[in-house]
């Protein structure tokens, strides 16, 4: 009797493992932007990824496609290429990270949606692929100017398992460099838009990279509700005994 009680305990300590973790396992990824989501034109800002570690994600600034690309009608645009673990396609082709399919697109790919190549800014600018490390985490940096449209733009942020997406409100007004420091000049006051719950805490500078961890996330309710069935079951197979 003690064995087949000790059998039932750990058949339902398993139970309630699976249903706690496998969840979990399957959350999609969390990311996060510096600045609070709000910048002036030619400020720049930077989006933190957490996921699988050594994977590969996705980057675009998504839903541009009806956009000109002229002054004014321009995306922010993917920093300069040396950060580790981005890569852009070149501007000529071949456009291998272009061509990703994105989910629920109906087949379109990332080139084809963002906003077209102008002879002074090719689109490949609004796109790139990260590689996190070995904790998971990267970092992309976005640039902005005068000739970035004043809306909020859309980040997408994917790979073949897993999605997630940013937005950022660009103001009109700009900024100077006044003995080595920041100054933005006449700024327009902006609307800034909820981020996702499942976005870590934002960094407060619009330039400064994300070092802290993010928070916790608590066990959704359905979770709590499986770990209560299988203690459940772990009881009434004690009682049977």
């Amino acid at each position: 009797m003690a064995q087949d009680r000790f059998v039932y305990i750990t058949l339902a300590g398993i139970a309630c493992f699976f249903l706690l973790v496998v969840p979990v396992l399957g959350s999609d990824i969390t990311t996060s932007i510096s600045g609070g989501g709000t910048v002036v034109q030619s400020s720049p800002f930077t989006i933190t990824i957490i996921g699988v570690p050594n994977c590969q994600y996705y980057v675009w600034v998504t839903g541009t496609f009806s956009m000109t690309g002229a002054t004014g009608e321009q995306p922010p645009v993917v920093q300069a290429t040396s950060i580790e673990g981005v890569a852009q396609d070149p501007a000529g082709g071949p456009y291998t990270i272009g061509s990703y399919a994105f989910r629920n697109g109906n087949g379109r790919t990332i080139q084809q949606d963002v906003a077209p190549s102008t002879p002074q800014v090719p689109n490949t600018r609004y796109y790139a692929r990260v590689t996190t490390d070995n904790a998971g985490r990267a970092f992309i940096g976005f640039q902005t100017s005068p000739a970035t449209a004043p809306k909020t733009f859309s980040i997408r942020i994917e790979n073949a398992d897993s999605y997630g997406e940013e937005s950022v409100s660009v103001g009109k007004g700009s900024v100077s460099i006044e003995a080595g420091t920041q100054k933005t000049v006449q700024p327009t006051p902006v609307v800034t838009l909820s981020m996702p719950e499942t976005s870590i805490p934002r960094t407060p500078s619009p330039s400064a990279t994300p070092t802290t961890a993010p928070a916790t996330p608590k066990p959704a309710p359905l979770e709590i509700g499986f770990v209560l069935i299988g203690a459940g079951i772990g009881l009434f197979c004690l009682r049977k005994t």
